[in-house]
């Protein structure tokens, strides 16, 4: 049971943000370009700062959001792979506009097939790609998290339909959400990696790298 209103969470957690952020939220809303919710990169953005993070590999670039985000807000150091190349050129743009051109850098390539052993080592992954192909993912790049480290998965309760598959109509959405219930499974079974699962946002999960 919730006790709390989130109008009443939302007043007191209300920040004042870069206004390259306002504006990339304002801009994946008017083009409904999928981003982490706004809680969610505050909680993330939290978790580097007091984890210490120095470098930030992120899979799904989107417009560049969550990489400027942590660049600005924790100062770290972010590595970027997005797989649409329009999508990139936009991320990148938006990079430069930002003026972090020298703390990120979004590279246009398939993470399932980028050599993963040219990045070097990172302090935390954030997963936030194409959602049915999570634990591969996972798997092609846990080498590259320091042992400490910490994965980030997004979007691991899909607007409540990974707890409620019975509301979904579509065949293809059923079979997204299956797979998002199988990672999540997957997960928490992992015992190379202590995860918990927060309601933040669209549902995400901390792992760390024991």
């Amino acid at each position: 049971m919730k006790f709390v209103e989130q109008s009443y969470l939302n007043e007191l957690n209300a920040k004042q943000d870069p206004p390259i952020l306002a504006k990339l939220r304002q801009y994946a809303t008017e083009k409904q370009i999928p981003i982490i919710q706004e809680d969610g990169m505050h909680f993330l953005v939290q978790l580097l700062i007091a984890s210490n993070a120095k470098r930030v590999l992120e899979l799904g670039s989107a417009i560049g959001y969550f990489a400027i985000a942590a660049a600005l807000l924790a100062k770290v150091q972010v590595v970027s792979l997005e797989i649409d190349p329009i999508i990139t050129e936009i991320a990148n743009r938006n990079v430069a506009d930002a003026g972090l051109l020298e703390q990120v850098e979004i590279v246009n390539t398939d993470a399932l097939i980028f050599d993963s052993d040219t990045l070097g080592k990172f302090d935390l992954l954030f997963i936030d790609a194409a959602k049915a192909q999570y634990q591969k993912y996972f798997e092609k790049y846990e080498h590259t998290v320091n042992t400490g480290g910490i994965i980030v998965s997004d979007n691991l309760l899909f607007r409540g339909q990974v707890e409620r598959p019975e509301t979904i109509i579509s065949r293809n959405r059923k079979q997204l959400v299956n797979k998002i219930k199988k990672y999540n499974s997957w997960l928490k079974d992992n015992h190379e990696f202590l995860t918990y699962f927060y309601e933040i946002g669209d549902g995400i999960a901390i792992s760390i790298k024991l």
